[in-house]
């Protein structure tokens, strides 16, 4: 019973590991309004040094250590929320949640759920606001 015990929480950990890795909400700050959070609620962000649409980030070597991308586990990758989602390819092979054609991002400054700390730095990081339509405003 025991091992059945055990085999059942590390299946029930590995599914909840997996599913947490792809884990999107909606969260809203008096200034920015509805905006995009990852895992644990922390802000996501794109980069306007990115090409909208064109299915590449240009933030590699030192820009990802203080801008980690937002990976998702695979290419076929559904966000359950509504709006224009897709999944790029790194260089690195990994993938990466757009959203509107912007590639996602977290700010290494952000410590916790909340915070929003990269909006507007070096004017190029802004906090990726949420609008269910396929519409931006970026």
């Amino acid at each position: 019973m025991k091992k059945v015990f055990l085999a059942l929480v590390i299946c029930l950990a590995t599914f909840v590991a997996f599913a947490s890795d792809a884990y999107l909400s909606v969260a809203n700050h008096a200034d920015y309004g509805d905006y995009l959070a990852g895992v644990d609620g922390k802000t996501l962000y794109i980069f306007k040094s990115d090409v909208k649409g064109s299915g590449e980030s240009t933030c590699y070597d030192a820009c990802i250590a203080a801008w980690p991308a937002y990976l998702v586990d695979n290419a076929d990758y559904k966000s359950e929320l509504a709006g224009d989602f897709t999944v790029i390819t790194r260089t690195d092979g990994t993938y990466q949640l757009a959203y509107n054609g912007w590639p996602l991002y977290y700010f290494a400054g952000d410590t916790k759920a909340g915070d929003t700390t990269g909006q507007g730095v070096g004017e190029v990081w802004y906090v990726a606001n949420y609008q269910a339509e396929a519409s931006s405003s970026y």
